[in-house]
């Protein structure tokens, strides 16, 4: 009785010709009913064809063991509806993705008359969402490699590093020791040179004063080379601590020091004061400072005064510390190559050094988190400048 009343209920009669949904209407027993034509699109069987039958025969074998169907009636009875997304078996086997459910049927009187159940196409969404967690595994499978590669590789950097820094360390102390030792053999040669100069002059033809004369020379570049090469050693071995230090006091300082080398070749220095504070180490701040100065005094052209401006000024949290010259400049290639150990501009003679004082003045400033610079030009002077932490 429920059932014939169930088959010709308005609702039955409106959604029979609805084509976007797969519409099956089912009796309380979950047997088939009748089956609209978006049903047979989607699944391919006839309404004639599942009339009757249980409905069960388009689930998966592994949702009818697991006994999907009846826990879908089940829980339909019990809330009046029971939605779910899962696979389906179509008539030639191959499955569908749907999205839908079971939904109560009630007569006036709020009685079951059996169950509607609600498919739609969700195939091709389904495919996208397996193909993009598929992508998702293989692109957390790739990160997690990819991370394995990165601390293996910072391992091995941080090995090889330990195991350079060791071998620079022992390089170091190797050519500490070198020079070091060097030295007192460079004196002997110096000072023995000048007692058979001394001593014996007169028993030596100008020839033998020219060749003594040569070697007490050269051992004396060497000797200055060797104590260049200890500042040099020096900078990179000994432990360091920042402070604030006064560049008025550096400055003053670096003039003291130098103030023979100023009188000596008439030179005329300014300096723009006040100086301000900045974080570093005095000796180093001086020696960096007094290689700048002695070559603003050493290299300019023949019959020219040197002219030299000290000034300071913040720069962006840092001091910017400039000694300006009016020497004989350096051409633009060669700015960055000066401050490489040995490097030398002008044949050996033509001025003196040894090629270590601006390595020396970079190794210094790095070791206070600081840098060196010039600018300068060919026959314009240069302006060498240092930056440090502003201690203001």
């Amino acid at each position: 009785m429920k059932e014939n009343r169930f088959k010709t209920i308005s609702f039955h009669a409106a959604i029979r010709g609805v084509q976007v949904y797969g519409l099956i209407m089912l009796n309380l027993d979950g047997q088939i009913v009748s089956w609209n034509s978006g049903a047979t699109a989607l699944l391919g069987y006839t309404d004639a064809e599942v009339t009757g039958r249980t409905f069960d025969f388009i689930f998966t074998n592994e949702d009818r063991s697991a006994g999907i169907p009846l826990r879908e009636m089940t829980k339909a009875l019990q809330t009046g509806h029971a939605f779910d997304d899962r696979w389906h078996v179509r008539k030639d086997q191959s499955q569908i993705y749907v999205n839908g459910g079971l939904c109560l049927v009630k007569d006036e009187d709020g009685e079951p008359l059996g169950f509607v159940k609600i498919i739609r196409d969700q195939t091709e969404r389904k495919r996208h969402v397996e193909k993009i967690e598929e992508l998702n595994t293989q692109l957390l499978t790739a990160q997690s490699r990819l991370e394995e590669y990165a601390s293996t590789l910072e391992s091995k950097v941080r090995e090889r590093t330990e195991a350079l820094n060791g071998r620079n360390a022992e390089l170091q102390d190797f050519c500490y020791s070198i020079a070091h030792d060097l030295r007192a053999p460079l004196r002997s040669i110096q000072a023995m040179s000048e007692v058979v100069l001394e001593d014996y002059g007169t028993l030596l033809d100008a020839a033998g004063h020219e060749y003594l004369t040569r070697i007490s020379q050269a051992g004396r570049q060497l000797d200055q080379l060797t104590i260049d090469l200890l500042d040099y050693t020096r900078f990179s071995r000994e432990e360091i601590r920042l402070t604030t230090i006064s560049l008025e006091k550096v400055v003053d300082d670096v003039i003291k020091n130098l103030s023979e080398s100023i009188r000596q070749k008439g030179a005329e220095i300014s300096v723009r004061r006040p100086l301000p504070n900045v974080t570093g180490q005095h000796a180093y701040v001086v020696q960096i400072l007094t290689n700048f100065l002695s070559n603003a005094l050493k290299f300019v052209g023949p019959g020219r005064k040197p002219v030299i401006e000290i000034t300071a000024a913040p720069n962006e949290g840092r001091v910017r510390i400039e000694v300006k010259d009016n020497g004989i400049g350096i051409p633009p290639e060669y700015r960055e190559k000066i401050f490489l150990l040995f490097e030398r501009l002008h044949p050996t003679g033509t001025f003196e050094g040894t090629g270590v004082g601006l390595a020396i003045a970079r190794k210094a400033a790095q070791r206070m988190k600081g840098d060196v610079g010039i600018m300068s030009g060919q026959d314009e002077g240069s302006t060498f400048w240092l930056e440090l932490e502003s201690a203001e």
